[in-house]
């Protein structure tokens, strides 16, 4: 009989300390069931960002500002600088006691956007999950394991059913 049980994830780096956790979660052909699991993850402690498509790096704090509730109008009528922005987005987190930050399509993130979410996470102490779409044509996006790496983070590659397993959907108060 064969073995139907979900294979474990692939773990990057094991040998690195306890410390900041990224989650690469392939979703081959983007999936659309990924739309209402992101649905059912979000909630108290879980932030779940939908980037600008096409959007710069200073756009993906103002996503990430606004999926903590931040009005969007409010915060491009302030015009802050794209530091600063990045520096209410960790207070943010870090006072909504968030652990888990889910940013869909990530692959369409520029690299420098992922050097700065992989430093947010780092100091909101929570764990930084990247649905990744894969396709037979994608050979030239680059894994955007570097600078999760060089933060010091644990690196996993999971697939959607290990998602589905490792974040479940919320409960309801």
């Amino acid at each position: 009989m064969p073995d139907t049980a979900p294979a474990a994830p692939a773990v990057l780096n094991r040998d690195l300390p306890p410390g900041p956790r990224l989650v690469v979660v392939a979703n081959p052909g983007d999936d659309h069931r990924m739309v209402r699991r992101l649905a059912a993850v979000e909630g108290p402690g879980r932030l779940v960002v939908r980037p600008t498509p096409g959007g710069r790096v200073s756009d993906l704090a103002l996503d990430i500002l606004t999926a903590t509730g931040r009005s969007p109008s409010a915060l491009l009528a302030d015009r802050i600088p794209t530091s600063d922005a990045w520096a209410q987005a960790a207070a943010q987190l870090t006072a909504d006691q968030t652990r888990h930050v889910v940013v869909d399509r990530a692959h369409r993130l520029p690299g420098d956007a992922l050097e700065l979410l992989a430093d947010l996470g780092r100091r909101a102490g929570a764990t930084v999950w990247l649905i990744w779409p894969t396709t037979e044509d994608d050979k030239h996006v680059p894994a955007p394991l570097r600078a999760f790496r060089d933060a010091g983070y644990r690196l996993d590659a999971i697939d959607f059913r290990a998602f589905m397993r490792d974040l479940p959907p919320r409960r309801a108060s």
